[in-house]
């Protein structure tokens, strides 16, 4: 047995966690900030506690002037979205999330909900339907891609 110290591992091991928190931060970042770079969100409503799975809604839309026109609609399907998966165990806790899709004439395709959970596919499964049943109040609107970010409040 030899009486040499043993080289010390904490400089690698050091060097290595901070190389993961970095990647791991930097995966994280993207993913929040990417939806919302994308379009800016330019159309608020509030919805009191108990009346709306969905309290604080926020639209965004390409081009921007089709935001006025999907303003005529969205509180409605965010409402209709919000009776329809409320019972969903993901919206149990306070938290939010994002829906993007392209409307053309009353029809929702290239749907997306993030982040993913059994609520948001619920969500993302129910969209179409309730955008199709806005069809008088979006008629005068361009095809535009949307971005909506709800955060959810249990009632």
């Amino acid at each position: 047995m030899s009486n040499r110290p043993l080289p010390s591992a904490l400089p690698l091991l050091t060097s290595a966690l901070a190389l993961a928190l970095s990647i791991a931060a930097c995966g994280g970042d993207e993913q929040r900030a990417a939806p919302t770079a994308q379009i800016p969100l330019t159309h608020q409503w509030n919805v009191p506690a108990g009346a709306s799975l969905f309290t604080k809604n926020s639209l965004g839309a390409e081009p921007t002037a089709a935001g006025d026109v999907m303003m005529q609609a969205m509180p409605n399907v965010v409402y209709r979205l919000g009776e329809r998966c409320k019972g969903d165990p993901a919206f149990a806790k306070v938290g939010a999330l994002t829906i993007e899709a392209v409307i053309d004439n009353a029809a929702a395709q290239d749907i997306a909900v993030l982040p993913q959970s059994s609520g948001a596919d619920c969500i993302r499964g129910a969209v179409a339907e309730e955008v199709a049943k806005e069809k008088e109040a979006l008629s005068g609107a361009p095809p535009a891609k949307i971005l909506l970010h709800l955060e959810h409040t249990p009632g």
